[in-house]
């Protein structure tokens, strides 16, 4: 993640013209029992999801493209069976609906119970949807991944699902 987000920087530092650049970054490995790695440029920390618990993991560092000398510290995260990591986009928490924005507090209510990726995803878009009337004024992106984990004796295999609305 801190190579990615090292050469990502420094391609956007590069350009003629102006451009910023928010992301979390983050490596999982096909051992199960290994952390997630992740570092975050100035995007909403990514979200550990156990049961009804949602916490926000990772420390934030600066955006990207805005800065020579920037660094992001290197998280780790331990997500074990029945738990999820999720990122969105700021998309997602800055949807307007009805007098106010969708907010981390609703993301957290809505990710809470939620029994995998698929099912974060689905909830989040319908979620979303209902509450900007199908209007969304910003691109709203969501990641969700569960840890490898063996089936029957079969090679570990970890489960995934996101979407991107516009």
């Amino acid at each position: 993640p801190l190579v990615a987000l090292a050469t990502l920087n420094s391609a956007l530092l590069g350009r003629s013209d102006s451009a910023l650049c928010s992301v979390v970054a983050f490596a999982l490995s096909s051992a199960a029992a290994q952390p997630a790695r992740l570092a975050v440029a100035g995007h909403l920390p990514p979200l550990l999801v156990d049961g009804e618990a949602v916490t926000e993991i990772g420390e934030v560092g600066p955006v990207l493209g805005a800065f020579h000398d920037a660094s992001w510290d290197l998280g780790r995260a331990a997500v074990g069976a029945g738990q999820q990591l999720v990122a969105v986009t700021d998309g997602v928490t800055e949807a307007g609906g009805a007098g106010e924005r969708f907010g981390e507090a609703r993301l957290h209510a809505e990710l809470a119970g939620s029994a995998s990726p698929a099912n974060s995803v689905s909830k989040l878009e319908g979620a979303l949807d209902l509450f900007t009337a199908g209007a969304l004024d910003d691109d709203a992106a969501v990641l969700a991944v569960t840890p490898a984990r063996t089936r029957g004796g079969a090679k570990p295999k970890s489960e995934s699902a996101g979407c991107l609305v516009s």
